[in-house]
């Protein structure tokens, strides 16, 4: 579930945002998606025109399904969003509260996001007898 936290003023009048799933882009070999893949998500003024800038802050909140977060080490999850010009995902500052469930992230843009998380490995060492 996303929840996005706007103060009074973070923009000149009404928004409708719409959110949608994109393609998935490739991951760097550490990283996996944590629950559904890549979303954009944008924002719209009363006349449909694009809204792009924001004059304050605002909040997205990210609620995760204990089955979303399945076999991921619930510290590491973080938001990122896509860098178009270097063409990776990058790491927003995330706060992770005291649930493991819900993340929150401070924004002053909207973009492509992803929720991701390091790639967990399992070591299996050989049992030496003498």
């Amino acid at each position: 579930m996303l929840v996005f936290n706007f103060p009074p003023n973070a923009a000149s009048g009404a928004i409708t945002l719409t959110i949608n799933a994109t393609n998935t882009r490739t991951l760097t070999p550490e990283l996996n998606y944590v629950g559904r893949g890549p979303f954009t998500v944008e924002a719209f003024d009363s006349t449909g025109q694009p809204v792009t800038q924001f004059n304050a802050p605002f909040t997205l909140t990210v609620v995760l399904t204990d089955a979303q977060l399945a076999g991921i080490n619930r510290t590491q999850v973080a938001v990122y969003f896509w860098d178009t010009t270097a063409q990776v995902w990058t790491q927003i500052p995330t706060t992770i509260l005291a649930n493991g469930r819900t993340l929150l992230i401070k924004l002053n843009h909207l973009t492509e996001f992803a929720i991701l998380a390091p790639k967990s490995y399992e070591l299996y060492l050989p049992l030496l007898n003498k």
